[in-house]
C-alpha cells in the first residue's frame, strides 16, 4: 500500500518533492512515479502543509474575518450613536444589511487571499488550465443541475419528515439567512453567493480538505469532506438557544448538504476544479434566482 505522505527524489536535480506532483517543482523533470498516483491526476495539487492551510484559512479564517468585521461595525455604530441602548445595538447588528456586509466583506477578503496565495504558490496556472477543456463545463453544469434535482427531491422528503414531527416545513438557519440577504440585495447576492462563495468553498473543502484527506484514502476523503462541508452549514446556535423544532429542522436538513458535499467531491475528483466549481455555481445561481422569483418564502 502506497503512502502519499512521503517524499520522492527527482532523478535529474536530486531535490525531494511531493510524489503526487506530475513533475519536479524545481527543475520541471517529469515524475516517473506519477503514473502510480492517478487518483490525484485531476486535483489542483499542492503540498501537505498548504492543503491544510487552504482548509484552515477558508474555514477558520472566514469565521475570524466575520468576527473582526462585526466588532468594527459595532464600534462604528457606538461612535456614531453614543446614546444608543444595548437593545438598539443588537437590533442594528441583526439587520439584513449588516449581515450582508459582514458576509460579503469576509468572502471578498477570503477570495483575494486565495487568489494571492495561488499566485505566490504558482498554482494559478494549474487552476486556469482546468478551464481549457470543454468536458468539465458539460460535466460541471450537468452536475449542478443534478445536484439541484437531488436537493429538490430530498426537500420533499424533508418536508414530509417535518410534518410527521408536527413541525411547519422550513429551511435551516443558514439557508434562511441567505434568503433574507438575497431578497435585500439581489444583484450583489448573485455575485456573492453565485460566484465568490462557491470559489472560496471549493478551494477550502475540495482543494484543501478533500485533497489532503485523499492521501489517507479516497473513501475516507469522501466521508470526511462531505460531513465537514455539511456541518459548516449547520445552525449550531440552535443547540444552545433554539427550540426543539429549531434543532429538528437543522437535523432534518443536514443530509441535503452531505449529498451536495459528496457530489461536489466526486466532480472535483473525477474532472477537476472547473467541474466542481461550475456545479457549485450552477446550483447556487439557480437557487438565488429562484429565491428572487418566488419571493424568498421559507
Amino acid at each position: 500500500m502506497k503512502t502519499y505522505f512521503r517524499r520522492t527524489i527527482c532523478p535529474k536535480c536530486n531535490s525531494s518533492h511531493d510524489p503526487i506532483e506530475d513533475k519536479c517543482p524545481r527543475c520541471g523533470e517529469p515524475n516517473p512515479e506519477f503514473t502510480d498516483y492517478d487518483p490525484f491526476k485531476f486535483h489542483l495539487r499542492d503540498t501537505i502543509p498548504w492543503q491544510i492551510l487552504y482548509f484552515v484559512i477558508g474555514w477558520l479564517g472566514f469565521q475570524l474575518l466575520g468576527i473582526t468585521i462585526q466588532i468594527i461595525i459595532q464600534a462604528g455604530f457606538g461612535i456614531s450613536h453614543p446614546e444608543a441602548t444595548k437593545e438598539e445595538l443588537v437590533a442594528f447588528m441583526n439587520t439584513v444589511g449588516v449581515n450582508f456586509a459582514i458576509t460579503g466583506i469576509a468572502y471578498l477578503l477570503l477570495f483575494g487571499a486565495f487568489i494571492l496565495i495561488l499566485c505566490l504558490r504558482k498554482r494559478i496556472h494549474g487552476l486556469i488550465k482546468t478551464f481549457t477543456n470543454w468536458l468539465p463545463y458539460v460535466v460541471g453544469i450537468g452536475g449542478g443541475i443534478a445536484l439541484l434535482g437531488v436537493s429538490l427531491t430530498y426537500g420533499l422528503l424533508a418536508d414530509s419528515l417535518m410534518k410527521l414531527a408536527n413541525i411547519v416545513p422550513s429551511v435551516n438557519e443558514n439557508e434562511s439567512a441567505v434568503r433574507a440577504m438575497v431578497q435585500g440585495f439581489p444583484v450583489l447576492s448573485i455575485f456573492l453567493f453565485g460566484i465568490i462563495g462557491p470559489f472560496c468553498e471549493e478551494i477550502t473543502y475540495r482543494v484543501g480538505l478533500f485533497g489532503f484527506t485523499s492521501r489517507l484514502g479516497k473513501v475516507l476523503a469522501y466521508i470526511i469532506s462531505s460531513l465537514i462541508f455539511a456541518f459548516i452549514h449547520f445552525g449550531w446556535t440552535t443547540l444552545f438557544g433554539g427550540t426543539r423544532d429549531d434543532i429538528l429542522i437543522e437535523v432534518i436538513n443536514i443530509p441535503s448538504y452531505i449529498i451536495a458535499g459528496l457530489g461536489l467531491a466526486l466532480l472535483y475528483d473525477r474532472c477537476g476544479f472547473c467541474a466542481s466549481l461550475l456545479a457549485h455555481v450552477t446550483n447556487n445561481m439557480v437557487s438565488v434566482i429562484s429565491n428572487l422569483i418566488v419571493g424568498g418564502g421559507a
